[in-house]
């Protein structure tokens, strides 16, 4: 009889841990979106200059490291088509 109560006072306790649980992922999901929007420098582009954008600086990484010459002079000229202006990590922060 003892071990029947004992196991009816921990079911509110294990779904609350299973509550509180849920609640910290979706906060830490939160603040993980957060940081890559503000990381991101291609926020604001939009369809193909977005594209461009972020195989330029993120997928390539043109910037710092590129893989490819040739590929990176392509997705250059071509994220410069679409919006006249060099990609976001090219340009000196001011």
């Amino acid at each position: 009889m003892g071990e029947l109560k004992w196991r009816s006072r921990l079911r509110p306790s294990v779904a609350a841990i299973g509550a509180l649980a849920m609640i910290l992922v979706a906060f830490g999901a939160a603040i993980t979106t957060s940081q890559e929007e503000e990381s991101d420098p291609c926020t604001g582009y939009d369809d193909a200059a977005y594209a461009y954008c972020n195989a330029y600086c993120e997928t390539l990484d043109c910037d710092e490291n590129p893989a490819s010459e040739e590929k990176c002079l392509y997705t250059f000229d071509r994220f410069a088509d679409y919006t006249g202006e060099a990609p976001p990590c090219e340009t000196p922060e001011s």
